[in-house]
Formats: C-alpha cells, sequence, structure tokens
C-alpha cells in the first residue's frame, strides 16, 4: 500500500452520481410544482368588494339598446331585466351572434358616475332583478372591472350579461355584453 493511492476512510459516505441526479430532480420538480401554483395564482380573476352603499338611480336598458334588439332577441324576461345609470349615453354598438344563430351583442356607453359606484350598481342591481351575479372581478387587462350574471330565460336558454367598467376621462365606459347561451 505504499504505491501512493489513496484509501477511502471507512466512515466517509460514497457518493453516487445516480443518487445526485435523484437530488436534483427531486428540486426540480419542487420548483416546477412551485411555478405552477404561483402561475395558476396570478392567472385567477381576482374578486372585487362591492359597497353596501345604495346604489345610483337606475333607468331602464331598453331603449339604449333597441340599435341591437329584435323580435324576440333577447326574450322581454330579459330585456326587461337590464338598466343602466341614469345619465348613460350610447357610443358603439357591436353585433357578432355566432353561425348558429346564437344572439351575442354589445354597446358601449358612456356613464357620467364614477367607476365603483357604477360596479356597485350592477353587481347590486342585478341580483335585485333576479340575475345570478357569477361574479364581480377586475378586469382581465387590470385597468377595470367586471360583473358577470346569468338568468334562465321563458325562451328555455340561458342568457349571460357581461359588464365591463373602465375609468375614462368623464365618468366610466361601460360595455354591456348580452348573449344566449348554447346549450349543446
Amino acid at each position: 500500500m505504499s504505491d501512493g493511492a489513496a484509501i477511502p476512510h471507512p466512515a466517509a459516505p460514497r457518493r453516487s452520481v445516480s443518487g445526485q441526479w435523484v437530488v436534483i430532480g427531486a428540486a426540480a420538480m419542487v420548483l416546477a410544482a412551485i411555478s405552477v401554483f404561483i402561475v395558476a395564482a396570478l392567472g385567477q380573476p381576482r374578486s372585487v368588494h362591492v359597497s353596501g352603499s345604495p346604489p345610483l338611480p337606475a333607468a331602464a336598458a331598453a331603449p339604449l339598446l333597441r340599435p341591437i334588439t329584435g323580435p324576440g332577441a333577447p326574450p322581454d324576461d330579459v330585456l326587461s331585466r337590464l338598466v343602466v345609470p341614469v345619465g348613460s349615453r350610447p357610443a358603439s354598438y357591436l353585433s357578432q351572434d355566432t353561425p348558429e344563430g346564437q344572439y351575442d351583442r354589445q354597446a358601449t356607453l358612456a356613464v357620467p358616475q364614477p367607476l365603483t359606484e357604477v360596479v356597485s350598481f350592477y353587481a347590486q342591481r342585478l341580483a335585485a332583478l333576479g340575475w345570478r351575479v357569477a361574479s364581480v372581478t377586475v378586469s382581465r387587462d387590470g385597468r377595470g372591472r367586471q360583473v358577470v350574471a346569468e338568468r334562465l330565460s321563458r325562451d328555455s336558454y340561458t342568457w349571460d350579461v357581461g359588464v365591463t367598467v373602465e375609468p375614462a376621462s368623464s365618468g366610466c365606459r361601460v360595455v354591456l355584453r348580452l348573449f344566449q347561451r348554447s346549450e349543446t
């Protein structure tokens, strides 16, 4: 044993290359799981608190929605249960009905009241008018808020209304999207 070769100490642990890869692989899996959790958490809509203060005065939405309505579409039990804040003015309209004929249209309105009051208005008024408010969240772009509600109509379809409220130079901009959900 005098050839100069080092003799390992019997108490020293042996390091295996395959054991190192197991540790590295486990660490990578933990980091991947944490990354997925963070991405999922950030991608989820964030709920918005709706104040309990009395809502703004309401006006029937039907006159402002007339350019995007037709005979029976949307049905009266849907249209009559939509309101807008008093002072709302139409800005534009968009029709994007599906090829199958499902109603999907929107009206953009200029509303003179502040964003928080308008979001509370829609969350409270839609619920009071028989809509099931599904969510009140921060809009996808983070600039505004969105209220989503649904109701079953006499025409046997479920109708959804999405109200996106964004700040504007004078009050806010409201996009009221109304669509007939396909039951297929």
